[in-house]
This record gives structure tokens, sequence and C-alpha cells, in this order.
């Protein structure tokens, strides 16, 4: 049993078996691990906000646990019905890759929106997995 492994990395490991005559052939063996919770999204703040948008930023990832990718949900505060599309940033495939920001277009001028940031990683044979910020409440500009 191999212990304390990173997820979502390639491993290479040389077996062999071992007895009182010596030691036999090696046999190499490659796996990946799988792909693990990303990291809650922190530190959510506006950075560049218009009257029809909102530049939402968040902290980097400290860790690294299966391509990534960020969604920021957004909802009207003063009439929940209705819809606002989720900002969908493209999946990060290393740390220094992860996005860190994503522009919410199409809002309406000094409103109030609530803002959840979701992390998500992917891999087919563990399916999506999902961590989210606490929500957040942004006004527009004027």
């Amino acid at each position: 049993s191999i212990s304390e492994l990173l997820p979502y990395r390639t491993y290479n490991v040389d077996v062999y078996a071992r007895n009182s005559a010596g030691k036999g052939a090696n046999s190499n063996v490659s796996f990946r691990t799988n792909i693990d919770y990303p990291d809650k999204p922190t530190g959510v703040y506006t950075g560049n906000k218009t009257a029809s948008s909102l530049l939402i930023n968040w902290a980097k990832a400290d860790h690294f646990n299966g391509p990534t990718k960020y969604m920021v949900l957004i909802n009207d505060l003063t009439n929940g019905s209705i819809i606002i599309p989720p900002c969908t940033t493209a999946v990060g495939d290393w740390t220094d890759k992860l996005s860190t920001e994503c522009n919410v277009p199409g809002l309406d001028a000094y409103w109030k929106y609530d803002i959840v940031v979701e992390a998500i990683t992917f891999d087919e044979r563990v399916g999506e997995l999902t961590k989210s910020s606490e929500k957040k409440t942004f006004i527009t500009a004027e």
C-alpha cells in the first residue's frame, strides 16, 4: 500500500520480488491518482465594475486537485426570477493555469447581485466535484 499520494498525479513505481534467493526482475508500473475536490474559492471581490458588468475575482487556489474550471453564479436580488447566465472560465490543467477572474456582462446599472463562485473538477472515473465560495453581494456602477 502506498499512502499520502497527491490527487491527479502520475506516479511511476518499480516493483520487484525479493526472497532468500535474491531480487527478481523489475517491472515498472505507471498510474494516475483520481481527482479530488477543488480548493474552495476564497477572497471573492469585484475588481472592475461598470454600469452593466462586474469583474469577479478570487484568490488563486493553493492546491491542484485535477483539471478545474470556475463558474460564477449570479442572482438578481430585486427580481430573483430573472435568469442570468453563469460566467464560466476555461479549464485549468495545472496550478499556474487556474483562473482567478471572470467578467459578468449584461447586468443592470446600480443593481444588487448575489455572487457565488464554484470551483469544479471533473474526471470520467469520478464525475464532477464542486466546492462553492461564500455568497457575496455586489452592486454595479451607476
